[in-house]
């Protein structure tokens, strides 16, 4: 019980500090596909903020993805995001378990700015191509109760161009640019009905270890939970 009290505290304190990082990350849309025409669409809530995606199947091995999300202010924290991307997977009819990889781009812009406060501690904008690979489920039993599961490493390399600033006075405005790649571990699942279900997913983020301590600073946990609705996946095959 300590070490999960104290796990929980520690989530809380960096929750707290987003001040300290230039950029909270959005979770990844790492979702597989069973057949062609199968649509997925995702609404979520984490310590990054809100989040919504969508997928669609283009046929049983390719797929169209997207992706956008932000924070609406908790502690300070601003920030909206869109990523967009192709996919690919193995197809549900030799594979039980599947494996996919996708690539695409997201930009954004962010600020920190304390309640009270009349400036900003650092604003700025964003640019980030980036590539995953997945392994995981995708369901199509004929039971009533069904499940996914998958797990992501996705790499990134974010360029950010932003603003830092000490006092209300515009003198005290520096500018800044920054780019690094950093990678996300990430593992998501979701359980229910064969159309609506319950979601959830956690991750990391971290950089290279002699970029630690330096450059831009990627905030480094985040987790999420929400609902998940599928259409047009073919079940009881």
């Amino acid at each position: 019980m300590k070490r999960f009290s104290f796990f929980l505290l520690s989530i809380a304190f960096l929750s707290g500090c987003k001040s300290f990082w230039n950029y909270h990350t959005v979770p990844p849309n790492n979702n597989l596909f069973a057949n062609a025409g199968e649509t997925q669409v995702t609404g979520t809530y984490g310590t990054g903020g809100m989040n919504a995606q969508a997928g669609f199947a283009v046929t049983k091995n390719f797929s169209l993805l997207g992706n956008y999300g932000g924070s609406l202010g908790a502690d300070g924290y601003h920030s909206k995001e869109g990523e967009f991307g192709i996919g690919f997977n193995t197809s549900r009819e030799n594979h039980k378990m599947l494996f996919g990889v996708s690539a695409g781009y997201g930009l954004g812009n962010n600020f920190f700015q304390d309640s009270g406060v009349t400036y900003k501690d650092f604003r700025g904008s964003f640019t980030k191509p980036f590539v995953m690979l997945t392994f995981g489920s995708a369901s199509i039993g004929s039971g009533k109760i069904q499940a996914d599961a998958a797990m992501s490493l996705k790499l990134n390399y974010i360029t950010y161009n932003g603003f830092k600033q000490s006092s209300p006075n515009p003198a005290d405005q520096t500018t800044f640019k920054a780019g690094t790649f950093y990678y996300e571990p990430y593992f998501s699942g979701s359980g229910g009905g064969k159309h609506v279900r319950f979601c959830y997913g956690m991750g990391f983020a971290f950089k290279n270890l002699n970029d630690a301590g330096k450059g831009m600073r990627i905030y480094p946990f985040h987790l999420n939970m929400g609902i998940l609705i599928v259409i047009g996946r073919k079940y009881g095959q």
